[in-house]
């Protein structure tokens, strides 16, 4: 194939994998990369995205040889692709999770063969007579026998089977007992013709990591600088057969500020503790325009020992426009096991109810069909007051200063807690943080950020 089509062949599958990815990774920068708001921010969150999965496929050292520029990627997306250096097609192939240039090249030549049925020329065999053996009933079964035999075969091979036995996705390795962290993850395809497969894994720096699996075993490593409930998935021809969800523990408290161009460092408890309150001022932001808009974020991913079905959260808290609150001063909070299971809350000004957010186990409380049960998450959220949150005999409660806010009943189960987690537009600051036994009143986990100098 000539270079020119390869390497236009190569923009293309750049471009429609945004495309793919623009509803997950891009939509607040606007409609599509076609119509953004703004082009620079867009390509400086892309810029991101490509260093980081680079980073996690050969290492954070051996990455730097293959990072590209902002205005490289404004010519790739916007101009054309008549000249590329190796290293940049070598950078575009890995993201578009090939190799290199040269396994993409051969993989473009691989499925242009596909489809290809050579034609056997027909050989003129002189006529002559059969003898038969056997009966016809006899023959005939035979040939079913046969035919049963070619279908059992033909349906185990093609690529459109969904009985995929054998596959399997699982942890073979951990690097590091808090962020960062390095898993491996070991699968295994079932040994059948297969139209694609891949792993996909969830919050691998801060990114969706998507490997194309070549081999029928195999590992693939993933590295975390964010803590919570990760997620990796086995793919085989379009479908998602094995699901893993995972915590990565952090030591104690960690947060950062994300904004809708970038995701900032990951800050351990040390530096965002000042004067005994969680709290990162808008002074770490490095651009005046991304005071506008930012969010920051607090977890603690560990074993709390205590089961989400059991268990009561309070926590004091308060999102004041002196600290640096922004919009409607949303103060959310998040507990979850470690399979993802448990709820979210978003409380914020009454004036904003429409925005507040609840949901648990899987069941979602949106607005629109449950606007009075959500109004009631409109409270004094710039002065400081206790969110209470109790987990009492498939009953989720929610108090805000000792006051009952709402009661719903919710189904399935939610394990022992091993991620708790709150987010405020702006900056916000939380006092303290309890977590008890809603059964026995056992206190299993307290903070108060009193003795943590920041």
């Amino acid at each position: 194939m000539e270079e020119l089509v390869l390497l236009q062949q190569l923009r293309n599958e750049f471009v429609g994998r945004i495309q793919e990815e623009w509803l997950e990774n891009f939509s607040t920068l606007g409609e599509s990369y076609e119509n953004v708001t703004s082009k620079n921010a867009f390509l400086l969150v892309l810029q991101e995205r490509i260093e980081s999965k680079i980073a996690s496929k050969i290492g954070l050292d051996a990455a730097t040889e293959y990072m590209v520029s902002v205005d490289f990627l404004h010519r790739l997306v916007y101009g054309s692709t008549k000249r590329l250096h190796a290293k940049k097609r070598d950078t575009l192939a890995m993201y578009l999770d090939y190799v290199d240039w040269d396994d993409f090249v051969a993989a473009q030549i691989a499925d242009k063969a596909v489809g290809v049925v050579p034609v056997m020329p027909s050989t003129l065999l002189p006529k002559q007579a059969t003898v038969y053996n056997g009966s016809l009933r006899q023959i005939l079964s035979a040939v079913l026998l046969v035919v049963v035999l070619l279908g059992i075969v033909w349906w185990k091979m093609s690529p459109k089977a969904t009985n995929f036995e054998g596959a399997s996705l699982s942890i073979a390795k951990r690097e590091g007992t808090s962020i960062p962290s390095t898993i491996l993850f070991r699968y295994e395809l079932p040994d059948q013709v297969l139209d694609s497969a891949f792993v996909e894994v969830v919050g691998n720096i801060g990114t969706v990591h998507r490997v194309r699996l070549a081999s029928q075993m195999g590992y693939v490593p993933a590295t975390f600088m964010s803590s919570g409930i990760k997620s990796a998935f086995l793919e085989i021809n379009g479908k998602r057969l094995k699901t893993l969800s995972f915590p990565i523990y952090t030591e104690g408290w960690g947060g950062r500020i994300i904004t809708p161009a970038r995701m900032y460092p990951y800050l351990k408890q040390p530096l965002i503790v000042r004067n005994g309150a969680l709290y990162i001022t808008s002074a770490q932001l490095s651009e005046q325009s991304e005071r506008q808009y930012y969010e920051t974020h607090f977890s603690n991913c560990r074993d709390f020992g205590v089961a989400g079905d059991s268990s009561t959260l309070e926590v004091r808290v308060r999102n004041h426009p002196a600290d640096g609150a922004l919009g409607c001063h949303d103060i959310g909070w998040v507990v979850l096991d470690s399979l993802g299971q448990g709820y979210e809350i978003h409380i914020l000004e009454k004036s904003c109810t429409a925005f507040a957010q609840l949901k648990i186990n899987g069941q979602n409380y949106d607005p629109a069909n449950h606007f009075e049960l959500l109004s009631k998450l409109g409270q004094k959220v710039a002065e400081w007051g206790t969110l209470k949150m109790s987990l009492y005999a498939q009953q989720l409660r929610v108090f805000y200063n000792e006051k009952p806010v709402l009661s719903i009943p919710y189904k399935g189960r939610i394990d022992r807690i091993k991620h708790i987690s709150c987010k405020f537009m702006g900056s916000g600051k939380v006092d303290w943080v309890r977590l008890t036994n809603s059964y026995t009143g056992k206190v299993v986990y307290f903070e108060d950020f009193s003795s943590k100098k920041g």
